[in-house]
């Protein structure tokens, strides 16, 4: 049998460290995940992928009230 677990936060800070990455919630609580170098450059790419795309529809945005 497969246990799946669904954990909900408010982001309020994150900490990378060499094995792990910890996000914490608005009330202090704490997640706290493995990852492997190569997750971290996964991760990096989609990241940048999605900041990518957050600020080329700000900017047609901004360009569309001037």
């Amino acid at each position: 049998m497969k246990i799946k677990q669904t954990v909900e936060a408010k982001f309020n800070d994150f900490y990378i460290g060499w094995s792990g990455i910890q996000f914490t919630d608005v009330s202090g609580n704490e997640i706290k995940i493995e990852i492997t170098d190569s997750q971290v450059l996964e991760l990096a790419k989609a990241l940048n992928a999605k900041a990518e795309s957050i600020n080329e529809a700000r900017a047609e945005k901004e360009s569309e009230v001037e």
